[in-house]
């Protein structure tokens, strides 16, 4: 093998990307199959060390503070991986971890890696695992100190030697040469599930290793949006945790993009996937209402609910993760456009609000202001979240069609989505059985889609009720 190598495993204090550091470092480097240079270190993390990383890999925070820095180290670092393979075991891990610590001290780093777990599937397909402990196991490799960098390091070197004597240089480049054009996959998932995805809209779930749903995405290409995820995987904390854990993938194709949004939105509440933090839904949420005082003047009341109810949506001002959230945002708008934090209900004074006081609030609690001014300002604040008037007499059919004429007929009604159907025919046949129920996601979802020319659907509306 007449290319260099730079052997390379890390100790970190966690797995976050973001947020963990390197504490161990060892390199070997090979050239015309002899080690030409090494190099280990302990590192200081400049941070809290984890017991469990010290119940894994025996180092403690007292072997660590008087390490020197990263920064101390890196012409040293620099010089090993000069010109060379980065070959690590999952190198995608110490791959991503070494070019974030160069990349902080400003010093870019690419090179191509070579993925130990994949060269041995690749050489070794009977074997049933391929995790390093199997790797010494089955070779009966000698090792000292397991999880520590250098030590592990030497196995890799080790398992090359071995391969060298197993196979042909022919055979051998072959298997680099392949596993160097597939090194952005995750290590745990097989290559045959990602190159059987789908081309098509729809929607797809990553998994881990005990079946646990760790993401839901859709797309419009499945297959490009699933390999851009672990393209970006080493400069984004959330997709390299994901590309550590997924062992496999799942994929639902729909006729077009709507009908995967719909279904995104569904999966995402049904399977409470571990990295959709944001788009699962909640038990319960504040719904802020719009209501009139005796006076005239419009008001704005907030409660925590579960549900809402189709027919109660043209009040709705907005809906609210907390109740710290409801009054933040209205005192907020408040001070920008001068309303009374009483007619909001986040001040309970019997008389006029603190805010009045203060020439903010410009009399409505007292009717100082006229109510149709008031009321005119009030409802310019609210325009950005407030609900819109559902635009349609009844329920609506969106007709979604692709190139290969597959059809969707998706039903919707005051903005609940009432299901998804492959004809009209059967539209009618479920009419009188469809389940009303208001979902935050869907209306954002609709509410977009609804009046984009550009987009391959066709509006049917029901002038029926």
């Amino acid at each position: 093998m007449s290319k260099a190598f730079v052997f390379v495993d890390t100790e970190t204090t966690g797995l976050s990307l973001r947020t963990d550091r390197i504490i161990e470092l060892g390199m070997i480097r090979m050239e015309e199959n002899q080690i030409v240079d090494s190099f280990q270190t302990l590192l200081n993390p400049e941070g809290y060390l984890p017991k469990e990383i010290t119940s894994i890999t025996g180092i403690e925070s007292s072997m660590l503070e008087n390490a020197p820095t990263f920064r101390s180290v890196a012409d040293r670092v620099v010089d090993l991986l000069n010109d060379a393979v980065f070959v690590a075991h999952n190198s995608a891990f110490d791959y991503s971890f070494l070019k974030k610590e160069l990349k902080e001290i400003g010093v870019p780093y690419i090179s191509d890696q070579l993925c130990t777990v994949k060269l041995s599937r690749k050489l070794f397909p009977q074997a049933r695992n391929h995790s390093l402990d199997h790797i010494i196991s089955r070779f009966n490799f000698k090792i000292k100190n397991r999880h520590r960098a250098y030590d592990d390091a030497m196995i890799l070197v080790k398992f090359f030697k071995q391969i060298e004597k197993e196979f042909d240089r022919e055979r051998i480049e072959e298997a680099i040469k392949s596993v160097l054009k597939t090194k952005s996959l995750p290590v745990n998932l097989d290559q045959k599930v990602v190159k059987n995805l789908p081309e098509s809209p729809g929607v797809y779930i990553f998994y881990a290793t005990d079946g646990y749903p760790l993401y839901v995405g859709k797309s419009i290409n499945i297959k490009d949006r699933v390999l851009s995820h672990f393209y970006n995987s080493r400069e984004n904390s959330v997709e390299f945790k994901i590309a550590q854990q997924v062992t496999h993938i799942e994929s639902r194709s729909t006729t077009g993009e709507l009908g995967a949004l719909l279904l995104e939105s569904r999966l995402i509440k049904e399977l409470k996937p571990l990295y959709n933090r944001k788009s699962r839904l909640t038990s319960s949420f504040v719904v802020l209402t719009e209501n009139r005082n005796k006076d005239g003047y419009l008001t704005a009341d907030f409660q925590m609910v579960s549900e809402l109810k189709p027919n109660s949506l043209n009040k709705i001002l907005g809906i609210f993760k907390s109740q710290k959230a409801t009054k933040d945002y209205l005192s907020e708008l408040a001070k920008k456009n001068n309303l009374c934090e009483k007619l909001l209900g986040i001040s309970k004074s019997k008389y006029e609000c603190f805010s009045y006081q203060l020439g903010v609030c410009k009399g409505a609690c007292v009717k100082k202001e006229k109510m149709a001014i008031y009321n005119a300002r009030f409802n310019l604040a609210f325009i950005s979240t407030k609900l819109k008037i559902w635009p349609f007499n009844g329920r609506v059919v969106i007709k979604e069609e692709n190139e290969f004429e597959d059809t969707q007929f998706h039903l919707f009604d005051k903005w609940c989505y009432l299901g998804s159907f492959h004809s009209e025919d059967e539209i009618l046949e479920n009419l009188d059985v469809v389940t009303y129920t208001f979902d935050r996601d869907i209306y954002q979802v609709l509410k977009n889609f609804i009046g984009k020319s550009s987009l391959n659907i066709k509006v049917i509306e029901y002038k029926y009720n």
